[in-house]
């Protein structure tokens, strides 16, 4: 069976290019076409397109779609569904997508606010649910309920007589913070009252930089906002303590969220400074804040790995 590498390579002797010509065309490095060729990489959708059109090639030919090589034009007919297919089948790149997505949601409202831009630059067109809705053939359009749901879609050119749906979470389990949060604890330390949201494996929230994202609403003259906040820094942690305090740790298990998962926020001297981190964050007044929806979440790095960088893993990942 042919390699990706294989039938790029195979598609530039059909042209009767060098390696240097072909590089020099699609400004792609010699050394990485090289590599591509040789499969110790993988190319980019994007280099996979040049190199198709400069082959004149279709990129489902290059990515061992199909075995009739065809021309550059059979894919840019289909330019939507091609880069699409050479999006899911470059795994990698796919992969680093969903990790910066979820690096830039710590929350469900930033979640949703991240796809209706994205929904929003793709040509959709966001509907009010208090309103009139005209919607014409081929529109593209979204609903934000509650900025914590959206439902967008599609109304297709001729009568429909089916239709496909497509769901997904926009939260994942976590810790809730309530009102008030800052605990004095043992005369040393501030600790946050939180309470646990959704089923999750606890085990996995101790000893990792943690922070609060979600929203607040504040009052700005006569008016109520909405305002997103994410404090950017690695603020919190819920910790193990020392084996010798604890030896059946690794027995087996039972935790209790209100005593074993109280996140710590720092000494004395952090109290108050939660409030203040918020309204930093928010952009506004600590004291315009009227009411908030936080939560925590952790700041650990997704990361693709594996000998073939064939696993992704990450934090949100169920079910972000």
């Amino acid at each position: 069976m042919l390699t990706l590498g294989d039938r790029l390579k195979a598609a530039r002797k059909k042209t009767g290019l060098s390696q240097v010509q072909a590089a020099e065309a699609t400004g792609i490095g010699n050394k990485s076409l090289s590599r591509y060729e040789r499969g110790d990489s993988e190319p980019s959708p994007e280099a996979i397109q040049k190199l198709s059109r400069l082959y004149n090639v279709s990129t489902e030919y290059v990515l061992g779609l199909t075995d009739v090589m065809g021309s550059s034009a059979d894919s840019s007919s289909q330019s939507g569904y091609s880069e699409t297919i050479v999006g899911m089948t470059d795994h990698q790149t796919s992969a680093r997508k969903l990790l910066d997505f979820i690096g830039t949601s710590p929350s469900r409202y930033h979640a949703i606010a991240n796809i209706t831009r994205r929904l929003s630059n793709e040509g959709f067109t966001e509907l009010l649910e208090g309103e009139k809705w005209n919607l014409e053939k081929g529109g593209k359009y979204f609903v934000v309920r509650n900025l914590s749901t959206v439902a967008a879609f599609k109304v297709g050119e001729e009568n429909p007589t089916s239709f496909n749906i497509i769901s997904s979470h926009c939260d994942s389990p976590t810790f809730k913070i309530k009102p008030n949060a800052e605990m004095e604890t043992l005369g040393h330390y501030i600790r946050l009252n939180t309470e646990k949201y959704g089923g999750m494996i606890m085990s996995t929230w101790m000893d990792r930089p943690l922070s609060v994202a979600g929203r607040v609403i504040v009052s700005e003259g006569n008016s109520l906002k909405t305002k997103l906040v994410s404090i950017d820094k690695d603020l919190l942690i819920i910790p193990n303590v020392a084996i010798h305090m604890q030896r059946k740790i690794n027995d087996g298990f039972t935790f209790n969220p209100a005593t074993d998962m109280v996140p710590l926020m720092g000494s004395l001297s952090a109290k108050g400074e939660l409030g203040k981190l918020i309204a930093e964050s928010a952009g506004v007044k600590e004291k315009s804040i009227i009411g908030s929806d936080l939560f925590l979440y952790n700041r650990t790095k997704g990361t693709v790995w594996g000998s073939d960088r064939e696993y992704v893993s990450s934090p949100q990942l169920d079910d972000l």
